[in-house]
C-alpha cells in the first residue's frame, strides 16, 4: 500500500503555470522536499496541495536557506529532458547575494571564478576549492551591482551565474573571491545585521542572503525559450535597501 505524501495547505508564490509547469518563488528557510512522508511544511507538500495530489515532479532544487525560483513539471514524459537541461547545465540560473568584503582591485566589478571544488576534509557538509588535484572543475561569473554606501562600503549585492553545477558552488566561490555571503553558516562571516547598525536602518536576516531570481530553460518540446523570474523576498529586500 503506498502512502501518499503529507500535503501542506500554505499557498505558493506562483511565478507562472500551465498544464506542463508549475513555477513558483520558493520561500526561505523552507525544504524543497521533507525529511519524511509524514511531514509537511516543505516546497513540494505545498506543491502537492495545489494540484489538488497531481504528482509535481522534481527537476532540480535549492538550498533550504535559498530563495527563488522553482519548476515542478506536471508531465512525466518532459521530466527527463527538463533534469537533463539542469544536469547539463543548459539550463541558466542566475541568483543574487548580498555579501561583505573587498574584491582585488584587478578583478573589477566583473569576474570569473575559475576554482576547483572538492570535500572540506574536516567539516562532512561543507567544500572548499581544491588545488591539490582531486577536485571538480567549477566556475562562476560575478558581477557587482550595487555596493553599500559609507561607512558600511563593504558590503555589495552580487549577480552570480554558475556555469557549473558542484555543491555549495556559489558560497564557496565568493567565499574565495573575498565576498562570503551575509550570514552563512558554513561559509560566512558569520555576520547578523543588528537594529540600527552602521546602515542606519532596523535589518535582520537570518539566513544565507542568496535568492535565485532567474531561469532560462528551453521547452522540451518545442524548444522556445522559457524565462522565469521570481521577486526577492522581504528579508533580503531590506538589506539591499541600504545598498
Amino acid at each position: 500500500l503506498a502512502i501518499e505524501l503529507v500535503r501542506d495547505e500554505t499557498p505558493l508564490d506562483v511565478v507562472f503555470e500551465n498544464d506542463e509547469f508549475l513555477v513558483v518563488n520558493k520561500p526561505p528557510n523552507l525544504r524543497f522536499h521533507p525529511n519524511h512522508r509524514f511531514e509537511g511544511n516543505s516546497l513540494l507538500s505545498r506543491a502537492l496541495h495545489h494540484m489538488d495530489g497531481a504528482t509535481p515532479y522534481i527537476v532540480h532544487r535549492l538550498d533550504m536557506d535559498t530563495s527563488g525560483v522553482a519548476v515542478f513539471v506536471k508531465k512525466q514524459h518532459l521530466v527527463a529532458n527538463v533534469a537533463g537541461q539542469f544536469q547539463e547545465k543548459t539550463a541558466k540560473k542566475t541568483y543574487l547575494a548580498v555579501s561583505v568584503g573587498v574584491v582585488p582591485p584587478d578583478c573589477g566589478d566583473s569576474f570569473i571564478v575559475d576554482a576547483p571544488i572538492g570535500d572540506h576534509g574536516i567539516v562532512q557538509e561543507a567544500r572548499t576549492v581544491d588545488f591539490s588535484g582531486e577536485g571538480k572543475d567549477a566556475r562562476t561569473t560575478c558581477e557587482i551591482i550595487a555596493r553599500a554606501t559609507p561607512p558600511a562600503a563593504v558590503a555589495a549585492l552580487v549577480r552570480v551565474t554558475p556555469l557549473t553545477g558542484r555543491t555549495h558552488q556559489i558560497r564557496v566561490h565568493l567565499a574565495h573571491a573575498g565576498l562570503p555571503i551575509v550570514s552563512d553558516a558554513l561559509y560566512g562571516p558569520h555576520l547578523r545585521w543588528k537594529p540600527y547598525d552602521d546602515w542606519g536602518g532596523a535589518l535582520s536576516i537570518r539566513r544565507q542572503a542568496l535568492h535565485a531570481f532567474n531561469l532560462e530553460l528551453k521547452h522540451p518540446e518545442t524548444g522556445e525559450s522559457l524565462t522565469f523570474q521570481a521577486k526577492m523576498p522581504s528579508d533580503m529586500r531590506s538589506v539591499c535597501d541600504a545598498l
